[in-house]
C-alpha cells in the first residue's frame, strides 16, 4: 500500500535534474568537467602572479574566466578580477577625458 500511495504522490512529479544536468541548466551549477576541489596556497599564489605579466596576464585570466574545464574557484576569481579591472579601466578613461578636456581649455 504504501507503495501504491508514493507512485501516486509522484506520478505528477517531473525529474529536471538529468534534463538541467545535461542541457546546460543552471550556470551556477558546476558541469561535470569542472573541478571543484580548493586549490592550494602555491596554486593562488601562481594565479595572482599570473596578473603582473603585462599582456599574457590577461590573456591567461580570459582564458581561465571563460573556459569550461579547470578549477571552478580559479574560475570565479578571474571572472571577479577581470570586472574590477574593467570598472577601474572606464574610470582611468573618465578621468583622462576630464582632466584632459580641462588641460586643453585652459591653454
Amino acid at each position: 500500500m504504501d507503495e501504491n500511495n508514493n507512485m501516486q504522490t509522484n506520478q505528477g512529479y517531473q525529474d529536471n535534474f538529468d534534463y538541467n544536468y545535461n542541457n546546460g541548466g543552471n550556470p551556477s551549477v558546476p558541469q561535470p568537467t569542472m573541478d571543484t576541489s580548493p586549490m592550494s596556497m602555491g596554486d593562488w599564489v601562481l594565479t595572482i602572479l599570473a596578473s603582473f605579466i603585462p599582456c599574457a596576464g590577461i590573456i591567461l585570466y580570459l582564458v581561465w574566466a571563460f573556459s569550461k574545464n579547470g578549477n571552478v574557484n580559479r574560475r570565479n576569481y578571474c571572472r571577479a578580477n577581470l570586472a574590477i579591472m574593467a570598472v577601474i579601466l572606464v574610470v582611468y578613461i573618465v578621468f583622462a577625458a576630464i582632466f584632459g578636456a580641462a588641460i586643453v581649455s585652459g591653454m
